[in-house]
This record gives structure tokens, sequence and C-alpha cells, in this order.
């Protein structure tokens, strides 16, 4: 209330640091991070929430105001610099996050079209197609994820991804055979 909100940071931290799970504490360190413009730091917080309780209200308004200043922000920096493909794949993220996945797959898109070897934003695009029933766009993109060296944590996602979409597809062989290639990835981790 006094706007001394580096102080109230450390004092929630603090607090966590006895009770880690107490939802008010998280809530109220996010808002402490998100007054200092912490903003996505802030947002980390809230969605570590795992039960607000009493305190949901809070939360929802609190996570809502979050969310649209870091959409503002992003869209800003977007315009400052339209060749700045992190920061269309973290609006994108920020979208997805609100489940606006249309609006977050066209953030991908620019991101990947500045960065085709962007793989966080390819695997992103992926995943966003997926949860939106587009498994053919799903296949294509995680293809590419796959095909690009480096984050190989991702690469067993994919093929975990694919083995699923194959799986409801009713193609047990082809997903068998991602299944397995996920697990070989995940036993090299």
């Amino acid at each position: 209330n006094h706007e001394h909100y580096e102080e109230a940071e450390d004092y929630f931290l603090r607090a966590l640091e006895r009770e880690p799970l107490h939802a008010s504490y998280r809530i109220a360190l996010g808002r402490s991070l998100f007054d200092q413009g912490k903003i996505i730091e802030g947002i980390a917080f809230y969605e570590s929430v795992v039960n607000a309780g009493q305190w949901d209200k809070l939360l929802d308004d609190n996570m809502k105001e979050a969310y649209q200043t870091a959409i503002n922000r992003y869209q800003s920096l977007i315009l400052r610099e339209p060749d700045n493909a992190l920061a269309y794949y973290s609006l994108g993220t920020i979208y997805s996050r609100t489940d606006r996945l249309e609006e977050a797959i066209e953030q991908y898109k620019r991101a990947v079209a500045l960065n085709p070897q962007y793989k966080n934003a390819l695997f992103n695009l992926a995943s966003s197609y997926g949860m939106l029933g587009r498994e053919d766009q799903a296949i294509e993109y995680y293809g590419r994820v796959i095909a690009l060296q480096g984050e190989k944590y991702l690469n067993h996602f994919a093929y975990l991804h694919l083995g699923e979409i194959y799986e409801r597809r009713g193609n047990q062989v082809k997903a068998q055979e991602y299944f397995k290639k996920a697990e070989q990835l995940r036993r090299v981790q």
C-alpha cells in the first residue's frame, strides 16, 4: 500500500520459504513483481497458484491485468522492432496462455518467418495446431522441430505428440515408432 514493492517482494519470498504453497503469498508476490514492472515474473507466480480458494477472484483479476499488460508491451516492442522474432514468439506465448490460440498461431508464424530455425516457435506452432485439432499442420511443424539440431527435450515431446496423433488416427505402427523415439530421447536426457 505504500509502494515499497521491492521490500514487499522480499517479505513475500521469505514467507513462501516457510509456506511454499500459500496462495495469498504467491498472489501478493506476483503483484509486487508486477508493480515493479516484472510482468512475466509476476505471471509465473500467479500461474503457480494451485488452489486460490477465497482469493480466486483476486488471482483472476490480477492475471487478466498482467496478461493484458504483457500483450501491450510485446505489441509495442514489435512496433519498435518489427524484425524481432523473440517478441513475436513471446506475444504468441501470452496469447496461448489466455486461450487465444488463433492469435498465438499468427505470432508463432511471424517468428518462424523471421527465423525458420526458431525451434521453440516451431514447437509452439505445432502444439497450437494440435490443440485446435488441426493435426495435419501439427504433424508438419513437429516434423520441422525434429529436423533441427538442439533442444532435444523438444524433440522428445514432438515425438510423443506425433505418436499420440498417429494413435488417434489408428496408425499403431507409426505411433509406436514415434513413442519409441521419444523413449530413447528420454533415456539420453
